[in-house]
């Protein structure tokens, strides 16, 4: 994967091919719309394992006692963190296939239409 993947380096429209600016922004879109269902796989993962749950300890008899270790902190902090990321990801993937199929020949318009749309 490229910079150029994440349209970082990208040089004038004017300098490109026909549809090269168009081709980056739809790889772009497939590749951050993969990372973020990757991520939102993994964040659910995470959810449904309980691994960000509280210890439950058994005290004298029926007294149940649910502590939050340092590690289940830092666990329930990166869960939160992974699915962030995952819906900016997902968001941004979405929003550049939206710019790609809707008004392709006309950037400026695609990108006030998806805008006022969204």
């Amino acid at each position: 994967v490229g910079g150029d993947s994440f349209c970082f380096l990208v040089p004038a429209m004017e300098d490109m091919p026909d549809g090269y600016y168009w081709e980056l922004r739809k790889r772009s879109a497939r590749i951050s719309y993969g990372i973020g269902l990757a991520l939102l796989f993994l964040g659910v993962t995470m959810l449904w394992s309980g691994m960000w749950l509280p210890k439950l300890e058994v005290l004298q008899g029926m007294q149940i006692r649910g502590d939050v270790t340092p590690s289940r902190a830092i666990v329930r902090f990166l869960i939160i963190y992974i699915l962030g990321f995952s819906a900016c990801c997902l968001w941004r993937g979405i929003w550049y296939w939206a710019d790609a199929w809707i008004l392709p020949e006309n950037p400026l318009g695609s990108y006030w239409t998806t805008s006022l749309a969204g």
